[in-house]
């Protein structure tokens, strides 16, 4: 197996086994990088749609850290969604212009 694959396996694996586990519903399109010494974490976790955006955010600050402990050089990127909501069409650059 390549190095990048471990690395997205245990990527799943500490966001899988954060305490904050009880309130990230899941975890989806995780991506990752390498550049020299540095590893480029993207991810969106999946937070109850009732959820105050200040209570996501500390949420996500707290994953951000565990990632950041976890990897050392980690540059991370975390977007937050409401649990259940399916994919959101993209808008065409034109919508709206007629």
């Amino acid at each position: 197996m390549s190095s990048a694959f471990n690395s997205v396996i245990q990527i799943n694996e500490n966001v899988g086994n954060m305490p904050m586990k009880a309130v990230v519903y899941r975890t989806d399109d995780l991506r990752t990088r390498k550049a020299g010494l540095y590893t480029f974490i993207q991810v969106h976790i999946e937070l109850d749609p009732a959820m105050a955006l200040s209570r996501a955010h500390q949420v996500s600050d707290e994953v951000e850290r565990e990632l950041c402990q976890a990897f050392d050089k980690a540059e991370v990127i975390i977007h937050q969604d409401p649990a259940g909501l399916e994919g959101v069409p993209e808008r065409s650059a034109t919508a709206g212009n007629s």
